[in-house]
């Protein structure tokens, strides 16, 4: 009898651990913003943890067949609270590139922000916008 009370015991004691594993657990807030021109595909993927964290994952997509004729590549990225871009990227072998950054604090980014791209490459220019798609 003394057993049985243990063991209820425990599966209780287990539970209560686990629901308050469960609560505690960071919440984050997941932002999609996608859009294109007419020579360029652009994603930003950002998501945000309870501690002002900040991950952001940027994707560029060449839209033409032939990639390897990109030369001199960067973008710029706008938005209403931080300006972020890259020089001399190259396309991987699908015609993509793709980065990453974690940051914290002011440089946080917004669902209804538009996101003005650049992209200049082989001495052409492209302008194009981000908007939120959820």
């Amino acid at each position: 009898m003394g057993i049985t009370i243990k063991k209820k015991s425990l599966y209780a004691l287990n539970l209560i651990l686990l629901l308050l594993l469960v609560a505690c657990q960071q919440s984050s807030e997941n932002s999609n913003f996608k859009g294109d021109s007419e020579n360029w595909s652009a994603k930003l993927n950002v998501v945000k943890t309870d501690n002002d964290k900040e991950t952001k994952k940027f994707e560029l997509q060449f839209k033409g067949k032939d990639y390897k004729s990109v030369e001199n590549l960067e973008f710029k990225i706008n938005t209403p609270n931080y300006a972020w871009g890259m020089g001399d990227i190259e396309l991987n072998s699908t015609g993509v590139y793709k980065t990453h950054k974690t940051e914290t604090g002011e440089f946080s980014t917004s669902k209804t922000d538009v996101i003005d791209i650049e992209v200049t490459w082989n001495g052409k220019v492209e302008n194009f916008s981000l908007n939120n798609k959820e």
